[in-house]
């Protein structure tokens, strides 16, 4: 009974007074606002990509600020990267029905100059340019499923929110162990 105790302290301590937490191998992430963010490793469409991060346990990344905009361009900057921005289907063009794949609201937008703008009339997703054409650095487009240009393969940025849950059922099933025990 006492080794069960000292156990779950010793347990309970480890999860609570770690920075360590159960994320996906294979990946670096970074951390940011309470949420992890890694580059996908698949390469090629919006679907594709955001299969993977579903995949993960998490989503094509929603940018809800200015600076998670910014912090997000200082670790992933310079590629054109895949977000997890989408147009419903039927939705008013070029401006209506966009919408997060996370299901967040929109409540911050980034578009380009003269964005979103349906250019080949199914731009129907969400993509950062970093670079190039005038265009200015680190803002959105609306671009098809399969990026820009759309013959291209592209990155995505995974969001995994704080996977909390894992250390709340760890300290849930300790304290009914113990429980069980008396």
């Amino acid at each position: 009974m006492r080794n069960a105790n000292a156990l779950a302290a010793v347990v309970i301590v480890a999860v609570l007074g770690s920075e360590a937490v159960a994320l996906p191998v294979g990946y670096d992430w970074f951390p940011y606002g309470g949420h992890y963010y890694a580059l996908s490793q698949t390469y090629g469409n919006w679907l594709d990509v955001e299969t993977e991060a579903e995949s993960q346990g998490g989503y094509l990344v929603a940018i809800n600020s200015v600076g998670e905009s910014a912090w997000l361009g200082t670790i992933f900057g310079g590629l054109p990267l895949l977000i997890g921005l989408r147009q419903l289907p039927g939705s008013p063009e070029p401006k209506g029905g966009w919408q997060w794949a996370s299901g967040e609201p929109l409540v911050y937008t980034n578009w380009d100059f003269n964005q979103p703008d349906n250019w080949t009339g199914h731009d129907n997703y969400g993509m950062i340019n970093p670079t190039g054409g005038g265009y200015v650095l680190k803002k959105w487009h609306d671009v098809p499923v399969e990026g820009w240009l759309p013959t291209s393969a592209h990155h995505g940025i995974i969001e995994i929110p704080e996977p909390a849950t894992l250390m709340l059922l760890v300290i849930g099933g300790l304290t009914l162990i113990h429980r069980k025990r008396r």
